[in-house]
């Protein structure tokens, strides 16, 4: 398959020799070749041990949120933590929404409310994945 590295030449890059996004074929690739998760592996994965399970089943820790149905509407530039991985940018007048995790996942509870309810966070102007 095509290997490719994609860049934006508008972009200042800082890391020496760095060529780019690594592309295979049509999709963005970290390593030497694409990444085709299966159910088996998430299965396997889920029934393996984790030998921090104990310590994590001990951490309680929370931050603190505080509710405010109306923080996409403030016009001050800003970073908030969601939960999760998920941060509102706020640069400018527009809104980033960095990995949006709203509610529980299938394997993952939140383990903290949202600062404000999913139906009143807009306007969203990006939405940027990292994983």
């Amino acid at each position: 398959m095509k290997i490719a590295y994609l860049s934006n030449p508008d972009l200042k890059i800082i890391k020496p020799g760095w060529l780019g996004n690594k592309v295979i074929g049509n999709e963005f690739a970290n390593g030497d070749e694409l990444y085709q998760p299966s159910f088996l592996n998430v299965f396997k994965w889920k029934l393996s041990t984790n030998p921090q399970k104990t310590e994590k089943e001990k951490d309680s820790f929370s931050p603190p949120v505080k509710y405010d149905a109306n923080l996409f509407q403030t016009p001050e530039d800003g970073i908030v933590w969601l939960g999760h991985a998920t941060f509102l940018i706020r640069l400018n007048k527009v809104n980033f929404l960095t990995d949006p995790v709203l509610f529980d996942l299938p394997f993952i509870k939140r383990r903290s409310p949202l600062p404000c309810p999913p139906e009143k966070m807009k306007p969203v102007d990006y939405i940027l994945l990292s994983h």
